[in-house]
């Protein structure tokens, strides 16, 4: 980045933060330790509520159940509702019901069994897993992307026209490319390229022609709210920068390590 230029994160600085304080209602649904007080993820939530590894169906479940309390409010606020899904991530436990769409039975007994970077990295190391197990992997991990999308074709008719939606994720996963698996390791492009999709009124089906990042999600969150963004943010309303792409993209943080030799990519 240069002399000077540090990445910070302030916990009082964040989306639901000046959200909350401009008078909307904001609820956190997470299926992760590290999306909680410990790391700094506790500010600006109305309610936070943590299932460690759970479903996406239960985690729509309750999503769904919150957004009808909500609707039976009298003169409700406006909700903004982070609902984080685990499924696509190892160790791939997705449920009976995804199970045996594209997967059948593990080839060997080294992918049987909960799947894990540690041991499947281990077992690369000691002879590279064969197309087979590779493929197995793939479409295990499938069967939990399939999880998701089947979660989420309950939630999205819930939702009207006015409501902003943006599905994303902080991270891709290694499939056993470069002798990685899952994330967190490198910057390579299975494990930085990731979704970014936004619907909502105003947005057409359109793809920016210039790169992208996730510190735009929370200025395009706060500018459709009518709330400026805050002094120093890095992020740009997407919504703006389709309307007038720039001429000359600008630097873009790509991602950093969070294992193994610290690197970072622009």
């Amino acid at each position: 980045f240069g002399a000077g230029v540090v990445e910070a994160f302030d916990p009082a600085d964040t989306v639901p933060v000046h959200l909350q304080r401009a008078g909307w209602q904001t609820a956190s649904l997470v299926a992760n330790p590290n999306l909680t007080a410990e790391f700094g993820f506790h500010a600006g939530w109305d309610a936070h509520h943590l299932d460690e590894g759970a479903s996406a169906d239960a985690q729509v479940d309750r999503a769904l159940t919150l957004l009808d309390a909500h609707a039976a409010g009298d003169a409700p606020p406006p909700l903004f509702l982070f609902l984080h899904l685990m499924d696509p991530h190892l160790p791939y436990d997705e449920g009976p019901a995804h199970q045996g769409l594209f997967a059948g039975e593990a080839p060997t007994p080294r992918t049987a069994g909960p799947l894990q970077e540690p041991t499947l990295k281990g077992a690369n190391a000691v002879r590279p897993l064969t197309p087979e197990e590779l493929q197995y992997l793939g479409d295990r991990y499938d069967q939990n992307v399939h999880a998701v999308d089947a979660a989420l074709a309950r939630l999205l008719p819930r939702l009207g026209p006015d409501d902003l939606v943006v599905v994303t994720s902080d991270h891709g996963e290694a499939l056993g490319e470069h002798g990685e698996f899952g994330h967190g390791q490198g910057l390579t492009e299975e494990q930085v390229a990731i979704p970014l999709v936004v619907r909502g009124p105003g947005w057409s089906a359109v793809r920016s022609p210039a790169p992208v990042g996730l510190d735009d999600v929370g200025a395009t969150l706060l500018a459709a709210a009518g709330v400026g963004s805050p002094a120093g943010a890095s992020g740009r309303d997407l919504l703006t920068l389709l309307a007038s792409p720039p001429e000359q993209p600008r630097p873009q943080r790509l991602s950093h390590t969070h294992y193994g030799p610290a690197r970072v990519g622009v």
